[in-house]
Order: structure tokens, then C-alpha cells, then sequence
């Protein structure tokens, strides 16, 4: 009962990361999108511009409009937070390694541990026997203990 749990909180976890990731996917679009139509209509505006006007001198200071600044602090805001979700996910994922590997470790002792309890079961010495499965069916599948 105890992995049905572990197994819905895995599944309820990975739905909850899917929605962040699509909601920030979808802010992410939405600014692009608004970037994109800035573009757009300052390349209209510049289009505008006869030829012989068009020759300036670059200035030495330039100060954005308010919007665009929203713009890049936007895009800005959006890559730090897509940052720190990716730090996040990672961090989780070393944290559930870690435990699968504590797990797959406890496991191969409990195994060690069992194969050692049988092998004194029987009287069988420390050393001169390897253990073999039999590649039977997984019904009749059986352990065994073979000299040399």
C-alpha cells in the first residue's frame, strides 16, 4: 500500500512540475509575442524614414522607452526563474538518486544477508559455492547453490 502512495505522489509531483513548466512555457510566449510586435513596429517606423533622413549619428547615450524596459526585465525575470526551476529539478533529482541508490544498496545486503543465511542453513562453507538461477518460468524458478 505504501508504494501505491510513493507511486501517486511521484505522478501527482510530476503533473505539478508539467503545469509550472507550461505556465512559464505560455509567459515565456506571451513575451515573445510582445517583443516580437515592439520589433515589428519600430521596423515600420524606421521604413517611414525617407533615405536622406535616414543618415544619423549614432548617440552616445541611448535611454529605453518605459515599455521596452518592461520588456527586458520581463525576459530578464522569466530566464532567471527558468533557472531556478531547472536548479530545483535537478536538486530533486540527485535528492530520488540518492535515495534509489540508498535503496538499491539496502536491497543487495538484504539479498547478501538471505544467500548467507541459507548457505549456514545448510552448512555450506564460506567460500567454493556460486549461486545460480534457473531460467525456468518465473513460477518455477529456483535458487541454487552449485560446487566450484
Amino acid at each position: 500500500m505504501g508504494i501505491m502512495k510513493k507511486l501517486k505522489g511521484i505522478v501527482s509531483s510530476k503533473k505539478q512540475e508539467k503545469e509550472i513548466i507550461s505556465q512559464k512555457s505560455d509567459f515565456i510566449e506571451e513575451i515573445t509575442k510582445e517583443a516580437i510586435d515592439v520589433v515589428e513596429k519600430k521596423t515600420e517606423k524606421t521604413k517611414e524614414i525617407p533615405e536622406e533622413e535616414a543618415v544619423e549619428v549614432s548617440p552616445d547615450y541611448l535611454e529605453c522607452t518605459q515599455e521596452e524596459t518592461i520588456l527586458i526585465l520581463g525576459f530578464l525575470k522569466s530566464g532567471e526563474d527558468v533557472k531556478k526551476s531547472l536548479a530545483e529539478l535537478v536538486l530533486q533529482f540527485e535528492a530520488r538518486k540518492q535515495l534509489l541508490l540508498s535503496q538499491v544498496g539496502q536491497t543487495q545486503k538484504k539479498l547478501h544477508e538471505e544467500l548467507n543465511s541459507i548457505r549456514l542453513k545448510y552448512g555450506l562453507p564460506d567460500s567454493g559455492y556460486s549461486v545460480e538461477i534457473s531460467d525456468e518460468e518465473e513460477e518455477g524458478k529456483k535458487v541454487v547453490f552449485i560446487k566450484g
